[in-house]
């Protein structure tokens, strides 16, 4: 007989601290009574979010930019959205997995800085709380989509950032607040965008990290040697930051993981650097997820 690894009923205040995100899934798998607790309970499942970070599974060394788009209020459907751009505009394309098409939108606006003749004028996007960013490869802006209005804007780039996509990255932190981390040398940045006293809205600096004592420990790269060498950022979600540190080419890179939360720096493994990065994060299973409409267990669990 199996051993029980959740209660009964998430007891009132509980922290959620007895298991992580895979042992949850296996004791609803294994309990059906636990699983109707946990679907039936959005503040359960809140409590649990804020105190256990999704698993990293792996890493893709390629990026295709397709973006999945759903939410708690309809964990049975989700989108598909990715995009494309000619020298000024962009426009994207949404997959419903309730029509099971495909929808092309019409062109966004002119962008506000013309690219410079680049055929890849945008960098690899990110998705922070429903809204999809894209940042201009030399110019002091980024393209946001609003995936629930289907629209385009653009909100401002840090100045001294235009340029360096491989210094900086845009995301969320754990609390889905939209924010950019940058490097300089072994020190990480943090910016939110925040509205400020005139009520505009602009990139505000929230910390600054010093890291290289922290590296040299985990890696026991010799300091004069480290000094030769750089931190990039290939990615943030969730509040991890992902690095790595680069030198010559040819080089095995070390690649890192910092949580803002914590401040814990996590040595990853050693790699070539060769490609795009993109982390494959373990997403909250959709059958954990009830709605007003069915409580009642899926046939298929």
């Amino acid at each position: 007989m199996g051993r029980q690894i959740g209660p009964k009923t998430p007891p009132k205040g509980s922290k959620c601290r007895a298991v992580e995100l895979p042992s949850l899934v296996r004791a609803a798998l294994t309990y059906r009574g636990f699983l109707a607790v946990v679907r039936s309970s959005p503040a359960f499942r809140r409590r649990f979010r804020a105190l256990h970070q999704p698993p990293l599974l792996g890493f893709f060394f390629y990026y295709l930019g397709f973006f999945l788009v759903y939410s708690d209020q309809s964990p049975d459907s989700f989108r598909v959205v990715t995009s494309c751009h000619d020298k000024s505009r962009v426009r994207a394309s949404v997959f419903s997995s309730d029509t099971r098409e495909w929808q092309i939108l019409p062109w966004s606006e002119t962008a506000p800085a013309q690219p410079s003749g680049k055929k890849h004028w945008l960098l690899s996007g990110t998705q922070v709380n429903g809204n999809l960013y894209w940042a201009h490869a030399e110019h002091a802006y980024i393209v946001v989509m609003d995936t629930a209005t289907r629209q385009f804007s653009c909100i401002d780039l840090l100045e001294h950032l235009k340029g360096q996509g491989y210094l900086y990255n845009l995301g969320g932190t754990k609390v889905g607040k939209l924010c950019i981390v940058s490097v300089a040398g072994f020190t990480l940045y943090t910016w939110f965008w925040r509205v400020d006293a005139s009520g505009a809205e602009e990139w505000m600096l929230h910390n600054v990290i010093p890291l290289e004592g922290e590296i040299l420990q985990a890696t026991e790269i010799p300091e004069d040697e480290l000094c030769e060498h750089g931190l990039q950022v290939f990615a943030f979600l969730d509040g991890i930051v992902f690095m790595s540190i680069y030198g010559e080419d040819i080089l095995p890179s070390w690649f890192l993981s910092f949580c803002l939360e914590t401040r814990k720096l996590e040595k990853l493994f050693k790699r070539t650097f060769d490609h795009i990065v993109y982390p494959y994060i373990m997403g909250w299973p959709t059958f954990l997820i009830g709605n007003d409409n069915d409580m009642a267990l899926g046939s298929g669990v």
